[in-house]
């Protein structure tokens, strides 16, 4: 499932009173889109790590009185019940279900406390616990409560012992002696995230005893989606323009073990923001190679020193076509378009021309389809210089000699095959 869609099933297994394990590669979009859906839904949201914690970090403290062992609550679980019943508020944000208690309530002065409102409560339903009001009762409220959403990252990543801890959070809503709150008779929701067992890092597998109880929904880069939030959040356009050129770089593993995610070109594009009056530009390449990696950092980096007054692979799409309706002749639309980017760089000509080559590869091996419906790739080739265009068409005859065959039968004018024949083997 593309990540950008994950709302929608969330939103639905909180109605279900499910829990989500989403499984998919590190720096997709998992927490982001957590977060997104917890401010979409104003739910406060609780992230715990996992792989950073241990199970003291979970159950808390211990503490014996009279021979019985409670945990002191975590910061983490008072985050929520503070959410769920606050620990201030007037007697106008109460609403009841029991009219003998409102009448106890309303003797209280505002403003009033949970612990003395706890007191009151105890007493009139003759209750133990230390904090009712955050369990599953209704007979009294608070407009001020809101909702929440745990968020259980990196999952499978936890030792033994805190993943236990876990497991027992999810299926019981409790752990040990604290309880997730339910506000208006809604429990608290819980999402998780997992990273596949696969991957280049070490997790624990989990057992299908553990699996059936969630709601597992595998997820995977979407490049639109990713591109139309960059543009919401202002993400620097040399970032986003790059992808939009190459959208297979937005999640790219190279040689060095520096992978390219989603979120690492987020971050390379705030060092982008930083650097608009060049104060690093001595060491932009170091950065790109320490967020994406060697291998990526440095097609980005002629890319970089080209954009202020680059073209983009959308440009030349525009060009091209907008040149053919006018001249109807392939050679001149080339021409024209060699006017364009005559100043680029050989690998970035070279980097276009593969990925339009990539995008219209459905069309290419089609039989039907005919040089019209290939302008603008037919267009950026006739505008090569003959190295260039050499180095191409032997690499797609070397290494793709389907597509090359078709590509060169829809040459109406075969002058690429001409221009070529002495330089490419047969």
């Amino acid at each position: 499932m593309k990540i950008s869609k994950i709302n929608s099933i969330l939103k639905a297994s909180k109605m279900a009173n499910d829990v989500v394990l989403m499984r998919g590669l590190p720096g997709i979009g998992k927490s982001e889109k957590t977060r997104e859906y917890a401010k979409e839904n104003d739910l406060y949201l609780e992230i715990l790590i996992l792989s950073l914690m241990e199970q003291g970090d979970l159950i808390g403290i211990p503490n014996i009185d009279n021979g019985v062992t409670t945990w002191a609550a975590p910061d983490w679980i008072q985050n929520i019940q503070d959410k769920a019943w606050p620990k201030v508020f007037n007697y106008s944000d109460l609403v009841f279900n029991d009219s003998v208690f409102e009448k106890k309530v309303k003797n209280l002065n505002d403003p009033i406390y949970r612990k003395e409102l706890n007191k009151l409560y105890n007493e009139h339903y003759n209750t133990n616990y230390n904090e009712p009001l955050l369990m599953n009762q209704d007979n009294i409220s608070c407009k001020k409560s809101k909702e929440s959403v745990l968020f259980v990252d990196e999952f499978s990543r936890a030792d033994v012992s805190t993943h236990n801890c876990t497991m027992q959070l999810i299926l019981d809503k409790r752990l040990h002696n604290h309880f997730l709150p339910y506000v208006n008779g809604k429990p608290t929701q819980i999402i998780a995230a997992d990273n596949p067992a696969d991957g280049d890092y070490h997790v624990t597998e989990l057992d299908p005893a553990k699996l059936d109880r969630f709601l597992i929904i595998d997820v995977e880069v979407d490049v639109e989606g990713w591109l139309e939030w960059a543009k919401k959040k202002n993400v620097n356009p040399i970032v986003r323009d790059f992808i939009i050129d190459n959208p297979s770089k937005l999640h790219f593993s190279s040689e060095d073990d520096i992978m390219a995610t989603p979120r690492s070109w987020t971050k390379l594009a705030d060092f982008m923001d930083v650097n608009k009056d060049n104060s690093i530009d001595e060491y932009i390449l170091d950065i790109m190679r320490g967020k994406i990696g060697s291998t990526l950092s440095s097609q980005f980096y002629i890319f970089y020193k080209n954009y202020s007054d680059k073209i983009t692979l959308k440009d030349i799409e525009l060009i091209a076509e907008k040149t053919f309706i006018k001249t109807a002749d392939i050679e001149k639309t080339g021409d024209f378009l060699n006017e364009k980017i005559n100043d680029l760089e050989s690998i970035v000509k070279l980097e276009f021309i593969n990925t339009l080559f990539n995008k219209n590869i459905d069309i290419i091996c089609d039989e039907n389809a005919s040089m019209n419906d290939l302008i603008p790739l037919f267009a950026l080739l006739y505008s090569f210089e003959m190295e260039i265009l050499t180095s191409f068409l032997k690499d797609k005859k070397t290494n793709d000699k389907d597509a090359f065959y078709h590509l060169m039968k829809k040459d109406k004018n075969k002058k690429l095959a001409r221009k070529i024949k002495n330089k490419i083997k047969k």
